[in-house]
C-alpha cells in the first residue's frame, strides 16, 4: 500500500514538474531600418489559456501584415503545442520605436526597440532584376 501511495505522489511530482510553462517570445530580424524597409516580428509562445493582445502594436506607424500558425514539437521529452505568429512591419515613420511587450492574460512578452532610420543606406542601388520597363502606344498604330 506503501509502495502505491510512493508511486502516485511521484507520478504527481512528476506531471507537475513537466508542467508547460506558458511563454511570449518576441524576436525581430534586425534592429535598425530605413523608412520603407520592412522588419519581420515573429511572435512564439505556448501554455497560454488566453488570445494573444496585439494592442500594443496598434499605436506604431507601421503597416503589418500578419500570417499565423502552430505545430507540435517535442520539449524536454514532452510534445507540447507551439503556436507562431509573423507580422511584417513596414514602418511610415522614423524614430526610435518600442514593440511590446504583447500579453495573453497574465502572461507578458519581452519589449523590443527598433530604429528607423530617414533616408537610405549609402552606396544602395536597386538590384537590375527589379526594374522593369515597358512602354505601350495607344492606338498601336503610328500617326503619319
Amino acid at each position: 500500500m506503501v509502495k502505491t501511495i510512493t508511486l502516485v505522489i511521484l507520478m504527481l511530482l512528476g506531471t507537475a514538474a513537466f508542467a508547460e510553462e506558458a511563454f511570449i517570445q518576441l524576436e525581430i530580424d534586425h534592429d535598425t531600418l530605413y523608412l520603407g524597409d520592412t522588419v519581420v516580428l515573429s511572435v512564439s509562445a505556448t501554455g497560454l489559456t488566453e488570445e494573444i493582445e496585439h494592442h500594443a502594436l496598434d499605436n506604431l506607424p507601421a503597416q503589418r501584415r500578419q500570417t499565423k500558425g502552430s505545430y507540435l514539437r517535442v520539449h524536454e521529452g514532452k510534445l507540447v503545442q507551439f503556436e507562431s505568429q509573423r507580422i511584417e512591419l513596414a514602418f511610415e515613420a522614423s524614430g526610435t520605436f518600442t514593440i511590446g511587450p504583447l500579453t495573453a492574460g497574465d502572461i507578458q512578452s519581452n519589449p523590443l526597440t527598433l530604429t528607423v532610420l530617414d533616408g537610405s543606406p549609402e552606396n544602395w542601388r536597386m538590384p537590375a532584376e527589379h526594374v522593369q520597363l515597358s512602354v505601350k502606344l495607344s492606338p498601336p498604330t503610328v500617326y503619319n
